[in-house]
């Protein structure tokens, strides 16, 4: 049984013009000690996912209609606000986009990370600083003490993540919600927090979701990818697997657009088509189908199951993996005519 399992997770935001209907259907799972990585276009609600699995999302406007965030076999859309409250930071934590407005401005960054282990373990003040110093040190600074007696504007970009990374894992969560964790930081540092993330892992066995829209990103740190568009989960297979092969036109949208060391200097990138639907309302068929080339009738007003498939060819045997596509055997046949596709199931339907 894996640790994480999100389960057919919908989630609308309600405003006095219109009803935003920001994840449909959304259903994945997580192994204890893998990453699993969410990408997907800006819009498409992957930060959506990841603070609706922690109840974060201010309601009103948002509405849950239905779906189970299980971890390690307890439910949390099963919980109240004060039981979320002790599992938050201790059993699941987050690490969010920003760390300049995550972190309180007035408070120093000691106190804020003193406040986890006094709260959630009941540390007393000296224990609870000598604790915060360690998960400082944990995530590469050199003058932890010193780092807990500054304020959050005193630090770089750099050292705000690291920070707000070792207040992450104070309480050894079971999962770890990055999301999307080196947007705002230069390639130099992105590629440190990158390698951190991999070493604490290593270390710590935590299950984690790594919210991304960058492609690299996701190779680099992940185990398993998940591609999400317009609220919906349409792909999910073993990193490799995924960027050997896609089975879905949007992934193989994203996987084309990349720029490569390897293409001729004069080649522009191939850009996907279209745009991103608004999400008003819930199209009868596949959300994609007004952008892919490989759209048919039944794509128009038939909604694709989450299948899974068997993938084998006469070069490589691929494992199980999960597509909502009427047409994959003809995107896969496009990249590589010796694979054949197998369906095998489909999960869970619909809410009335």
């Amino acid at each position: 049984m894996a640790l994480v399992e999100v389960r057919n997770l919908w989630v609308d935001f309600e405003t006095p013009e219109a009803t935003v209907h920001a994840l449909d259907e959304v259903t994945f799972s997580i192994e204890r000690g893998r990453t699993l990585g969410l990408v997907g276009e800006s819009g498409c609600g992957k930060s959506v996912t990841a603070r609706a699995m922690l109840g974060l999302l201010r309601s009103p406007p948002a509405v849950v209609r239905t779906g189970q965030v299980v971890v390690d076999g307890r439910d949390l859309m099963a919980m109240g606000e004060a039981e979320l409250r002790g599992v938050r930071g201790r059993e699941v934590a987050l690490v969010p986009q920003d760390p300049t407005t995550a972190f309180h401005p007035l408070l120093t960054v000691g106190r804020q990370l003193t406040e986890v282990l006094e709260v959630h373990e009941g540390l007393r003040r000296r224990a609870a600083d000598d604790r915060a110093a360690a998960a400082l040190a944990e995530v590469g600074f050199g003058d932890a003490r010193d780092v807990l007696h500054r304020y959050p504007h005193e630090l770089s970009g750099g050292m705000r993540q690291r920070a707000m990374i070792a207040m992450a894992l104070l309480c050894r969560p079971k999962l770890l919600i990055a999301d999307e964790p080196t947007t705002a930081l230069d390639v130099t540092l992105q590629a440190q927090i990158l390698r951190l993330f991999r070493e604490l892992q290593d270390r710590h066995g935590s299950a984690v979701l790594f919210v991304t829209h960058d492609l690299g990103v996701a190779a680099e740190v992940c185990d398993d990818v998940a591609v999400m568009y317009a609220g919906r989960i349409v792909e999910s297979a073993p990193t490799r697997e995924l960027f050997a092969l896609a089975l879905h036109p949007f992934t193989r949208g994203l996987l084309r657009a990349r720029p490569r060391l390897d293409a001729p200097v004069d080649q522009g990138l191939a850009p996907i088509p279209g745009r991103h639907p608004e999400l008003l309302e819930r199209p009868p068929g596949c959300p994609f189908v007004e952008r892919c080339e490989f759209a048919l009738g039944p794509c128009h007003d038939q909604r694709p199951p989450f299948e899974l498939w068997s993938l084998a060819g006469t070069a490589r045997a691929l494992h199980g993996r999960r597509v909502a596509c009427f047409e994959a055997r003809q995107v896969a046949a496009a990249q590589d005519p010796a694979v054949e596709l197998r369906p095998q199931s489909a999960p869970g339907g619909r809410p009335a």
